[in-house]
């Protein structure tokens, strides 16, 4: 008697999971969602709040003017846009004066850690204080976080998933507020200096 081999489901891909999630009313409000760009074996992985709006348009995350000045910034301590992993918390763009609840960041960090188990980072620089106090879920500003976590190695809030976190002003903070670029460059030269020490 031939025994019947069972017939296995595959496991859907992280880009897959990501489009068919429907865990919170974000998928309602906005088009298609966005999962990364980048090397996929990165030893920094760069973390943003959410696409913007113009992403959905170019379908890449962290594109037009925000996405010129993030490449300027790695390209500033020697990375390139294909030497770290570009993604956000929060996996579809939020509309303009949305709240963002704990059950969306709740339903969208199973995403974010599949791709940190993936491409397991050795850095993971959060930008801005929106994914900070989403991410690690503390209500501080943001130049607390970055005295706290970037001048604090022993931090319990300076470590997640085996990677060391920073963090720093985000593309649009810094497109805003020009005069805050003097601390991103210290953040920046803080993470150029611990790669070539790691």
């Amino acid at each position: 008697v031939k025994s019947v081999q069972p017939v296995l489901t595959p496991i859907p891909t992280l880009e897959q999971s990501v489009q068919q999630c429907t865990d919170c009313p974000l998928h309602e409000q906005s088009g298609i969602a966005l999962t990364g760009r980048g090397a996929d074996d990165a030893d920094v992985l760069v973390l943003l709040i959410s696409p913007a709006t113009e992403d959905q348009q170019t379908g890449q995350i962290c594109s037009g003017e925000q996405g010129v000045l993030l490449d300027k910034m790695l390209a500033a301590i020697g990375l390139t846009g294909d030497q770290v992993y570009i993604t956000s918390l929060l996996k579809h763009s939020v509309p303009d004066q949305h709240t963002i609840t704990p059950a969306e960041v709740e339903a969208c960090r199973k995403h974010l850690d599949q791709q940190l188990e993936s491409v397991r980072p050795r850095f993971i620089l959060m930008l801005g204080d929106l994914v900070a106090r989403c991410f690690l879920q503390q209500d501080k500003a943001l130049d607390v976080f970055r005295e706290d976590i970037n001048m604090n190695p022993h931090s319990a809030s300076a470590q997640y998933s085996n990677a060391r976190l920073l963090v720093s002003y985000s593309p649009q903070e810094l497109l805003l507020s020009p005069t805050d670029k003097r601390k991103a460059w210290q953040d920046l030269q803080l993470l150029q200096a611990l790669i070539s020490h790691d």
